[in-house]
């Protein structure tokens, strides 16, 4: 081996090596906390009341494209795919348009509009648009400085938070690919109910959410959500960011939990 080829491989060797580990999120909610727990295309959403277990858990695999909700007083895992999506979705269409039948002229305009039908079409279709105002003042929420922002979802105020900037390496973007494709995979199920043979298809909701990260500051230390008069209805927390390896087995269904579909389980219900 030449010289320079020795000296350039001493060179990389000596290099740090930046090893990414998972992602951890706890925050706190008007109810108790969460606890997300991130690794590649997975992620796992544990909820809290009070002390004690998780009162449900979510597990999704982007990879599977499979949703699991855990029941842990019941230990039933209800399993949500594409294909069970499409018929849980179809299940509840009929069911809305059954209701929808038996609604007067002005129970339907208001049912239609909370749907995105109707005179919400116009609307809908049209290409989604984030805008993430600065607002005056900072603050430091876990440890990280924030910089405050008014979220404007076309047009409209609809969230005021506290981001912490990307560069600050607290949580970045790639952290979030799970629940980003989380996020689409519902939102995609969902978008079906609000769209039939004879109305036009929604804008692209299943870009929603990850749009709303691409386009965000900053990672959310604090995010308000507001009603229509402005006025906050839930805030939610940051408590803390960790990063450590999560055990490969809280991404899937633990041991003596009963499997049920989701699809077969609104069956039951119906």
């Amino acid at each position: 081996m030449n010289t320079p080829r020795l000296a350039l491989l001493i060179a990389l060797a000596s290099l740090p090596i930046a090893v990414r580990a998972d992602v951890i999120i706890t925050l706190e909610e008007p109810q108790g906390h969460s606890i997300l727990s991130f690794e590649g295309t997975k992620v796992r959403i544990d909820h809290f009341s009070g002390s004690g277990p998780a009162k449900v858990s979510v597990i999704f695999d982007g990879s599977a494209r499979v949703l699991y909700q855990l029941d842990p007083a019941n230990k039933v895992a209800t399993r949500l795919d594409e294909a069970s999506g499409k018929q849980v979705a179809a299940r509840m269409r009929e069911a809305m348009e059954r209701a929808e039948a038996g609604m007067t002229p002005e129970q339907r305009t208001r049912f239609e509009a909370a749907m995105g039908h109707g005179q919400g079409d116009a609307q809908s279709n049209k290409p989604h648009v984030w805008k993430f105002e600065r607002a005056s003042g900072s603050e430091t929420v876990a440890g990280y400085r924030c910089d405050r922002f008014r979220v404007i979802d076309n047009g409209n105020p609809t969230e005021e938070g506290c981001f912490i900037p990307w560069s600050a390496g607290a949580v970045q973007k790639p952290d979030l690919v799970a629940f980003q494709e989380m996020g689409k995979f519902v939102e995609n199920i969902m978008s079906s109910l609000r769209s039939s043979a004879t109305r036009g298809p929604q804008e692209s909701s299943n870009e929603r959410i990850a749009m709303w990260f691409d386009q965000a500051p900053g990672f959310p230390a604090v995010i308000a959500h507001l009603n229509p008069d402005g006025k906050s209805t839930r805030i939610v927390k940051l408590q803390k960011i960790e990063r450590a390896t999560v055990p490969a087995d809280r991404f899937r269904v633990p041991p003596g939990y009963r499997e049920e579909s989701a699809a077969e389980k609104m069956g039951t219900h119906q």
